[in-house]
């Protein structure tokens, strides 16, 4: 990790710090302006009366492909309901790496119990229940856009603890990670990306016997199968519902059930084909003019386009184009609730 960090000598290349706080409010206020932020991903209580105080704190840097934040937040409760997955936009996985406090949370069938060391893996496209202590817990945001070969793993070992020989080295780094993002430059982001994405892969394949899943009806392997066929076929105009039933050999019922927690199968061709238009655009390589990406992608309103994509990644797909050409993020307005944030990163 020391080999990743560099003396700073363009201050305006620092990765720019994301901060949610409730220490800026009167302590009758902060319970309420917490459950407002989390809201969208989430349904909190307090732990203790709420006009005591809720002190609560994150911090978090953005590294496009992940981001990375540290939590201090009192005793309190919370849950992520049904309803929650279907409205929420994240199909994001959260791992844990906690160094204060302990936390009980529950999953379909699946209880953790997390205390200080622990380091856990989480679905946002999952309901669950915690009941949490006051502590403190480092955060890493990953996408599924940006983690495809990852994704069954990562399915498979959701809602349960990292172990085995690798956890004390990605545990080091996370630790490494956080303690010198501050210094950390534009430039680091591919380098902490890939170190990264190396470790928690070496890290997933001792969890393989997990694999099986008996909360979901059809194997995660159909699933895999259905998101191949998919970013195989991005720029194929056939790509739908039928094409996929027949391709799998599965019914349409079966099919939207396969991707009811990632807002149906729309939705999700959609946001695959917005990220490959993303990964299109920072490509200096690629000087195809933005309309042809999109239609080559199946968009064929250009300012339709524009709106999704602007939605998608909180600026334009100038704006992308430009990342590739200057290594330098676009100016975006400050996200008001942590799924704005979330949202915010992908790409």
């Amino acid at each position: 990790m020391r080999a990743l960090i560099k003396d700073i000598e363009e201050p305006e290349t620092v990765l720019p710090e994301q901060r949610f706080t409730t220490l800026v409010k009167r302590k009758t206020e902060q319970w309420d302006y917490w459950r407002e932020i989390s809201a969208p991903i989430a349904e909190a209580r307090p732990a203790t009366n709420d006009n005591d105080g809720f002190s609560a704190t994150l911090i978090g840097h953005d590294f496009r492909k992940l981001h990375i934040a540290t939590m201090d937040y009192d005793a309190m409760q919370y849950r992520r309901t049904s309803q929650h997955v279907q409205r929420m936009e994240l199909d994001h996985w959260q791992l844990v790496l906690r160094k204060t406090g302990s936390e009980i949370s529950c999953s379909g069938n699946r209880v953790l119990q997390s205390h200080a060391g622990s380091l856990d893996l989480r679905s946002y496209v999952r309901p669950i229940s915690a009941n949490a202590s006051a502590g403190s817990v480092i955060c890493i945001w990953l996408a599924r856009d940006n983690f495809p070969e990852l994704s069954t793993s990562l399915d498979a070992a959701s809602h349960r603890a990292i172990s085995g020989t690798m956890k004390p080295v990605l545990q080091e780094f996370i630790l490494s990670l956080e303690r010198h993002r501050a210094t950390l430059t534009l430039e680091d982001i591919p380098s902490v990306a890939s170190s990264f994405s190396a470790l928690l892969a070496a890290s997933l394949r001792q969890t393989q016997d997990t694999l099986e899943d008996a909360s979901l009806p059809i194997s995660a392997g159909l699933l895999e199968l259905a998101r191949k066929h998919i970013d195989e076929n991005l720029a194929s105009p056939e790509l739908g519902s039928d094409s996929l039933c027949k391709a799998l050999k599965i019914s349409r019922r079966k099919l939207y059930y396969l991707f009811q927690n990632s807002g149906g199968v729309c939705k999700f061709i959609r946001n695959r084909r917005l990220a490959a238009c993303h990964n299109a655009l920072e490509k200096i390589t690629d000087r195809r003019m933005i309309s042809t990406i999109a239609y080559d992608y199946g968009f064929t309103d250009t300012a339709h386009f524009s709106r999704m994509f602007r939605t998608r990644y909180g600026y334009s797909p100038r704006d992308a184009r430009e990342i590739g050409n200057s290594g330098k993020m676009p100016n975006r307005s400050k996200p008001t609730t942590f799924m704005q944030w979330l949202l915010q990163v992908d790409g």
